[in-house]
């Protein structure tokens, strides 16, 4: 998993679904993922499944300016 660029991002699935991506504190200094939550559940892993977003959802990172591994629980 990786920064993302945007603020708020949707994505048209094809299915008649979306998923929403959202950056809280996303700026030039805050480009580090502090925490990340995928369809409201806290996720402490780099990587994740597609079955968690194949019919929508969202992924909700937290930004900060240091770098923290957020995998750790």
């Amino acid at each position: 998993m990786t920064s993302p660029h945007y603020d708020h991002t949707v994505i048209c699935l094809g299915n008649g679904k979306t998923l929403e991506i959202r950056a809280e504190n996303l700026s030039e200094k805050n480009k580090y993922i502090q925490s990340v939550k995928i369809n409201g559940v806290p996720h402490y892993c780099t990587m994740f499944k597609h079955e968690l977003i194949a019919n929508g959802g969202t992924i909700e990172f937290v930004m900060g300016g240091e770098k923290v591994d957020y995998s750790a629980e």
